[in-house]
């Protein structure tokens, strides 16, 4: 019970350390960055994160959710690939629908920078949260505490790098699409190595029953999240 009771509080310590010290990083830029872009440049990064963040939650239907509490790892292996192909499809679609809207209605290439942003934030956001569910899954409490610390380090650090440059606010949200793409190396690396470890068919039978079973997730849980989201 000891033995348990320690090792719950070395992972509680390990998470904790890790979203500490993102957060504090995170405060420590803000001033700097605040001085080297505008009040207009920062609410363009705040579309963009809340566009990205309700794109998120719709592209990983919520299945993520269910991976740390699935009973058998290559079942819950199998929602979290197909969780991704999800998330790449919906992403693939809302890029081509924007391409199409952008080049019909957008006059300005700086909008339609940003229509393209969007997509490729959404894919990365998800697979953020997808890996992080799939760390918990395996109580590799190192590995969220690494990537949020990876995130927060390499936006922040690219933020201050391209104020110095005198960037806009695409710079801003390509600092943060750059500190995603960083941070997510270190789960898809887990992911790769669990495709190896769990043969699965990619149009498994098997996958398909257990998202079925899920469907509370996508059906219930999805539509409040949206709308909590959207408001």
């Amino acid at each position: 019970m000891k033995q348990d009771s320690k090792s719950f509080l070395h992972s509680v310590s390990i998470l904790f350390t890790g979203t500490v010290i993102a957060q504090i990083l995170g405060y420590l830029a803000s001033p700097v960055i605040s001085r080297q872009f505008g009040p207009d440049e920062s609410a363009y990064l705040g579309l963009f994160l809340r566009i990205t963040t309700l794109g998120a939650a719709v592209a990983t239907i919520r299945l993520e959710l269910a991976f740390p509490i699935e009973r058998q790892d290559h079942h819950a292996f199998g929602l979290y690939r197909f969780s991704i192909r999800a998330s790449l499809i919906l992403s693939l679609a809302a890029f081509l629908g924007l391409v199409v809207y952008g080049t019909l209605d957008f006059k300005s290439s700086e909008g339609f920078l940003f229509l393209l942003s969007l997509p490729l934030g959404i894919f990365l956001t998800a697979f953020f949260n997808q890996g992080s569910s799939w760390a918990l899954r395996e109580e590799n409490y190192s590995l969220i505490s690494r990537s949020s610390l990876l995130l927060s380090i390499f936006i922040n650090g690219f933020k201050v790098l391209f104020g110095l440059l005198g960037g806009n606010f695409l710079l801003l949200i390509g600092a943060t699409i750059l500190g995603y793409i960083i941070a997510t190396f270190t789960f898809l690396k887990n992911y790769l190595s669990n495709r190896k470890k769990y043969h699965l068919n990619a149009n498994s039978k098997r996958t398909k029953a257990i998202v079925a079973q899920n469907s509370d997730l996508y059906t219930y849980n999805l539509p409040h999240v949206f709308v909590d989201l959207a408001r």
